[in-house]
């Protein structure tokens, strides 16, 4: 007799019992509920009562099972999130009972985020070590590729609201497998880890004590707000540890072309360029092609910086890293490190503004195209009007801004 299984029977659906515990939504809300956080049933349209645990939701997080198990792909409602919340003036959709566990959790899940990519470069372009910064880059850019593609091609949900309660509107229109902030909650702090095991006096016990900390915690945090299952998290710390693993042997060869070649900045270009063209998607739009466009973007242009700095004998980390030993700074020392960081942080947003500013008139002239929620989805306008901001904020941040710390001796 011919047996033929479907992904909802192998899963399980979100409102029965999966047979694999780590894909399962109820285990999910189990923990939000360890950890005091519950639905809010007054924010749910259903005459002030909770809603039925019974309601035919499907796996996918629809709310009524067709049969097909299919999700229609999120890229193709234009909805933007300020028009959802425009709709009509929701109550919070959850309650979170421990103060504690919800600040500590939304800090882990900041963790991941794009604001958190902005202060942490411009703390490493202001503060720390250039030769590990560039290989985070690398290893950045190639696992979230990576991960972000897969999301598209696996076409996997995410927990389904109920049981779960899902607390980040901004990814309601993403799959979920694998989790990217698992990716970067264990790529960031393991590279900056390895990067320096072997070639700066620290704490290794402490050093490793806080990587696996920030990993647990990003990873835990996704739990929290409900926005993947456990086997997404799994799937994205181990896709991180096996793509660090082949990577890391190369890196140094890798680096030393980026920084002598001299075409290094146009496979740089136009390698990313054509990743992005590329990219996994249904019918044009892919919802996570525009993270993705800005990682690749910010990269390549951080990248290209650190070839002219090269070439104008500004890299004294070119071949190896300078060593030395890291300790607690003394308050000089701190106030310098503050400003610094202030100043890169300012410039950088100065800069972003100005060219998003120039883009948004520029393009409209070009493709004679109104720009919209629905327009800025489209590649011909997503493509230059991210990756020509995104590359020049990374090449500005790793070239002006340390100029300008040298001419007034800051660096």
């Amino acid at each position: 007799m011919k047996v033929t299984i479907t992904w909802p029977k192998i899963f399980g659906s979100s409102l029965e019992q999966s047979r694999l515990p780590f894909y399962d939504a109820y285990t999910v809300a189990k923990l939000q509920r360890w950890f005091g956080l519950y639905p809010n049933y007054a924010s749910f349209e259903n005459n002030g009562h909770p809603p039925s645990v019974t309601k035919n939701y499907n796996h996918w997080g629809g709310e009524k099972n067709t049969g097909q198990g299919q999700l229609e792909h999120p890229g193709e409602n234009f909805t933007s999130d300020d028009d959802e919340a425009g709709k009509k003036d929701e109550a919070p959709c959850f309650i979170a009972q421990n103060k504690l566990w919800y600040y500590l959790f939304s800090f882990g899940a900041w963790l991941g985020d794009d604001s958190f990519y902005f202060v942490v470069f411009s703390l490493v372009i202001s503060n720390l070590s250039w030769w590990v910064s560039r290989r985070m880059l690398l290893i950045w850019g190639i696992c979230m590729y990576i991960g972000q593609a897969a999301k598209e091609m696996l076409k996997w949900p995410r927990p389904s609201e109920p049981p779960v309660v899902r607390l980040e509107r901004r990814y309601f229109m993403e799959y979920g497998m694998p989790s990217t902030h698992a990716i970067v909650g264990t790529l960031m702090p393991f590279t900056f880890l390895f990067g320096t095991w072997d070639h700066y006096e620290y704490s290794h016990t402490l050093g490793t004590i806080l990587a696996f900390s920030w990993a647990m915690l990003v990873c835990f945090s996704r739990l929290y707000k409900g926005m993947h299952f456990i086997l997404d998290l799994v799937a994205g710390v181990t896709i991180t540890l096996v793509l660090m693993l082949l990577l890391w042997p190369w890196l140094d060869q890798m680096d030393h072309f980026l920084l002598t070649h001299p075409q290094a900045p146009l496979v740089v270009i136009s390698t990313s360029v054509f990743l992005c063209i590329i990219y996994p998607c249904q019918n044009g739009v892919a919802s996570t092609r525009a993270d993705t466009i800005t990682i690749l973007s910010a990269v390549s242009g951080a990248l290209c910086g650190f070839w002219f700095n090269y070439r104008i004998g500004m890299l004294p980390d070119a071949l190896a890293p300078l060593g030395g030993v890291i300790g607690w700074p003394g308050w000089t020392t701190l106030g310098l490190m503050l400003i610094k960081y202030l100043m890169a942080q300012l410039l950088t947003a100065v800069m972003y503004l100005a060219v998003r500013a120039f883009l948004l008139q520029a393009i409209p002239v070009i493709y004679n195209i109104e720009i919209n929620e629905r327009t800025k989805r489209l590649l011909f306008v997503e493509l230059p009007y991210r990756y020509i901001n995104y590359f020049g904020v990374g090449a500005f941040s790793y070239v002006i801004i340390p100029l300008l710390f040298q001419k007034l001796n800051l660096d």
